[in-house]
């Protein structure tokens, strides 16, 4: 083993079996898919032991493989924290650039901890995307490092990304401020008589029967009027005499800015709601990324059924 190894060498092995794929890792290090193999035959060369095998679409690690990437990712986790910490303090000319992909509302919520003086003062831009419909193409966004960060319902376990719990909460019952029927309380004779506003789930076929929610099963609670998009149900019953639900953690934000109030029902409200952040493994000791997700955990920490994990990742 006389040849040295590099960072490219092991980066190039990180970024294959993050992605599985040569051309993926080449995409991901802008580099293009003959570097990659010519990397990985420089280390098989160097360890004279095969690396990868091939297997359907994908590359396949070999145990040798996969104990490298134990050594090599955090020493590179190490230069990539060093290169963050280069670009916050200004020496760079170019600001860095923040990718986030968060579920409808949350958008609003995550814009507004950008604009906060912690986290702007950190002299980033950003682009805030909506999530693609396909779960898949959600989870492939992380893997790939197309997006940053995103927040939404937690994506299935996996090596390439952690996830950080933000909040597990109930729901509340809202409606606006000045309602003419409606003040602090409502009553289930009282919920029976309101029009409804709620969310279409992502995953709805349209052309399906409306779903319906029973009550002790003497009658239905049905959503009167549904919307894709969080905001505008949010928007529409700040202004018309409507109720809605939204999760607990958020309400008292969601009632400071769009002047709705909290309505406690003489009725159980069942239903659970939970919020994560998803971070690349390669991503999990970036200062700007843990700042984001600290101050979103700062702001729900108030409510006694959102998690206290310090900005742990499951």
């Amino acid at each position: 083993m006389n040849n040295k190894i590099d960072l490219n060498l092991a980066r190039s092995l990180c970024e294959v079996i993050d992605t599985r794929s040569v051309s993926l890792a080449a995409s991901r290090l802008k580099t293009n898919a003959s570097t990659i193999s010519t990397n990985l035959a420089k280390l098989r060369k160097h360890y004279n032991n095969p690396l990868f095998f091939r297997q359907g679409n994908g590359m396949l690690p070999t145990a040798l493989a996969l104990e490298l990437y134990k050594k090599f990712r955090p020493a590179l986790e190490l230069f990539e924290e060093a290169e963050n910490i280069e670009l916050l303090s200004g020496s760079s000319q170019e600001l860095p650039k923040l990718r986030v992909s968060a579920a409808p509302l949350i958008d609003l919520i995550v814009s507004n901890i950008l604009f906060s003086q912690d986290v702007y003062d950190l002299n980033i831009n950003w682009d805030m995307l909506t999530h693609p419909d396909n779960l898949e193409e959600r989870i492939e966004r992380v893997k790939r490092l197309q997006v940053d960060i995103d927040f939404g319902v937690a994506l299935p376990t996996s090596g390439a990304y952690l996830s950080y719990p933000i909040y597990s909460c109930g729901l509340k019952v809202l409606c606006r401020k000045g309602h003419p029927r409606l003040q602090g309380k409502i009553s289930l004779e009282q919920y029976k008589k309101e029009k409804i506003a709620g969310l279409i789930p992502p995953d709805e076929n349209l052309g399906i029967e409306i779903p319906t929610f029973t009550y002790n099963e003497d009658f239905l609670l049905a959503r009167n009027y549904r919307y894709s998009a969080a905001l505008t149900m949010i928007m529409l019953v700040s202004q018309q005499n409507l109720i809605t639900f939204v999760p607990s953690s958020i309400a008292p934000w969601i009632c400071d800015r769009f002047g709705l109030q909290i309505l406690e029902p003489d009725f159980p409200v069942s239903g659970e709601h939970k919020l994560c952040a998803h971070v690349h493994r390669s991503k999990k000791n970036d200062p700007m990324l843990k700042k984001i997700i600290d101050s979103f955990i700062q702001l729900v920490s108030s409510h006694k059924e959102t998690y206290h994990y310090g900005g742990n990742a499951i």
